[in-house]
């Protein structure tokens, strides 16, 4: 019964902030704001964390999360408005009991830290989000690096104090928004291999703001507000237990089927496949170029090795012009060590090996059978 009336607060707190959200509700001198950062999970929107701001406020009944990473699933045309950048995403609100339910559910972390501002900037912060919430400013086309739950996050607080952020964060400073990226997605390495094939030269760029949830943990934790620790704890609300990692596995794995694929391709069915296969990708990938907005996803020099000239490969052996076939192997073969020169520069050799090695193959055999 308890429960009940407590969600049937909550709903009622829900409606009153949607449909009255330029009535501003004044924080009792307890307030709290805290940011939320939440661990990784395997889905693969979830791959990267995700953050949150907490509002509590027991004298008022008060404990919320919001956050900007909301979408909705069944958008119409959900996964070309998501590849184009155009998808709107929105500010969530929940109570926190739920919201950490959900990821307690999910084996995700939920990691807590209440920030040492005055009150007034606490109310700043709460008018912004309360008023913003329900409404078209909630609306924003996400970024993958430069405007999504964390980035926002970032900028509403500062924007609302005088806090600078300290960048010097242990594991990020000096390194590539990719190699930063690379450190979770070895984790998953299928999506992190295709993630890492779509992205171009912006992500390539050394890191220079926040744009990963625990990025903002660590940058909390070094920050000083005032001559002060910007927040004095992290408080763990849930830590996630140890999965068994099959990443090894999963890399061998893709490698060998690569290399017996290569193999494979001594004939000429499956080199046909093989090239074909490899040349519609290099089409959607230089396609992405002119469709996406989004900016991760343009230059992108992996068509060095997801390359058009497959397809050109494909029509030479198919019309037996052996002598064009070859000087297309040769062109295609140029690029490649020009690609593998440009990931072990920008390190991220591993991720791509098993991929590269299987065209490599192929076009050594492919070579041979033609000579």
């Amino acid at each position: 019964m308890y429960r009940f009336f407590k969600n049937i607060l909550v709903v009622c707190l829900f409606f009153t902030f949607s449909i009255s959200y330029c009535q501003s509700i004044t924080l009792s001198d307890q307030a709290k704001v805290s940011v939320i950062t939440c661990g990784t999970g395997n889905e693969l929107h979830s791959l990267f964390g995700h953050t949150g701001i907490r509002i509590l406020d027991e004298t008022l009944g008060i404990d919320l999360v919001y956050n900007y990473g909301a979408f909705d699933f069944s958008a119409p045309n959900f996964y070309g408005k998501f590849l184009k950048g155009d998808l709107l995403y929105f500010i969530g609100l929940d109570d926190f009991n739920s919201f950490l339910f959900n990821y307690q559910m999910s084996n995700r972390s939920v990691w807590e830290q209440p920030l040492e501002i005055s009150l007034e900037n606490k109310q700043a912060v709460f008018d912004e989000l309360a008023s913003t919430y329900g409404t078209k400013k909630a609306l924003y086309t996400y970024k993958f690096i430069d405007k999504n739950c964390t980035t926002l996050a970032v900028d509403l607080i500062e924007k609302h104090t005088d806090v600078v952020f300290n960048l010097n964060i242990p594991g990020a400073k000096g390194l590539s928004n990719r190699e930063i990226l690379n450190v979770y997605l070895q984790k998953n390495y299928i999506p992190g291999l295709g993630i890492n094939l779509v992205f171009g030269t912006k992500t390539d760029k050394v890191f220079n703001h926040i744009f990963l949830p625990e990025q903002l943990l660590q940058a909390i934790q070094l920050t000083q507000y005032k001559n002060q620790p910007i927040s004095n704890q992290v408080i763990s609300h849930y830590e996630a237990h140890a999965e068994s990692s099959s990443t090894l596995f999963i890399i061998t794995g893709t490698a060998v089927f690569f290399i017996i694929l290569g193999f494979l391709c001594m004939y000429k069915w499956v080199a046909y496949s093989f090239y074909i296969f490899i040349g519609m990708l290099s089409l959607f990938l230089f396609g992405m170029q002119f469709y996406s907005l989004h900016n991760e996803v343009h230059y992108n020099y992996n068509l060095l090795l997801i390359n058009p000239l497959f397809l050109l490969a494909f029509f030479y052996l198919l019309t037996n012009q052996l002598k064009k076939y070859k000087t297309t192997i040769k062109y295609i073969s140029y690029c490649i060590t020009i690609y593998i020169g440009l990931v072990i520069f920008n390190g991220y050799l591993f991720m791509v090996f098993p991929i590269l090695l299987g065209i490599s193959l192929t076009l050594f055999i492919q070579w041979k059978l033609t000579k």
